[in-house]
């Protein structure tokens, strides 16, 4: 009973460890994703040969 519950806190001791470096690398990871996002989001325009009364229509929905 008692090498059960070192194996079982041994492995949970492992498990924490993974969580906490999958959290740093997480943490690390936002502000190259938010980044990411912004160029994406606002290089998005509409095409140049698009009317203006098919500007409004894009606008309503």
């Amino acid at each position: 009973m008692l090498f059960a519950h070192r194996e079982f806190m041994a492995n949970l001791a492992k498990s924490i460890e993974l969580l906490v470096q999958d959290i740093d690398e997480a943490a690390e990871m936002t502000h190259i994703c938010t980044d990411e996002l912004a160029k994406i989001v606002y290089s998005i325009s509409e095409p140049r040969w698009v009317t203006e009364d098919g500007s409004k229509k894009k606008s309503a929905t």
